[in-house]
């Protein structure tokens, strides 16, 4: 079976799929995405064995965590930074499940995924905060009540 036929192969690659959730503010299928995949991260081991320092990168004057949906991108990003700091010294490449990275998030600082590649999306913070508070207003804007007599409350639309 030549390559183009491997069914096993999606040919579609995750980076994109997000991108295009992004771009149309799919915000459903973009979580689901998120929370079904793994991703990878660029880290630094601490001082102590079970310590993880993350690369953050400053995107936008905000802090960002830099991810990646593929180790290919991570490892493309690295040697393009390679080539332009001369002192750089390659970060080990940390895959993480989607779930874990988003509950990782700091409140103040960002989401880079897919630096340098034509699947780049960055999501400023507080992107993947949920708000109960915004939640129970939309709710009680959409509720219907009924009259205690049993008549439907609901403006008639002409």
């Amino acid at each position: 079976m030549a390559e183009s036929e491997n069914l096993d192969v999606d040919p579609r690659d995750l980076g994109e799929l997000i991108a295009e959730c992004a771009e149309t503010d799919n915000w459903d299928q973009m979580q689901e995405l998120f929370e079904s995949n793994v991703f990878f991260v660029l880290h630094r081991p601490g001082q102590e064995s079970d310590e993880i320092e993350l690369a953050l990168i400053d995107v936008e004057d905000e802090l960002a965590i830099v991810s990646f949906t593929n180790a290919e991108f991570a490892d493309s990003f690295q040697r393009e930074l390679a080539e332009e700091i001369e002192d750089f010294e390659p970060l080990a490449i940390l895959p993480i499940d989607g779930q874990t990275l988003l509950a990782g998030m700091f409140s103040d600082g960002g989401l880079l995924l897919n630096p340098g590649t034509e699947f780049e999306v960055y999501f400023p913070p507080g992107y993947f905060e949920y708000d109960e508070e915004y939640e129970e207003i939309e709710v009680e804007e959409f509720e219907v009540s009924d009259d205690p007599d049993g008549e439907d409350m609901r403006p008639e639309l002409n």
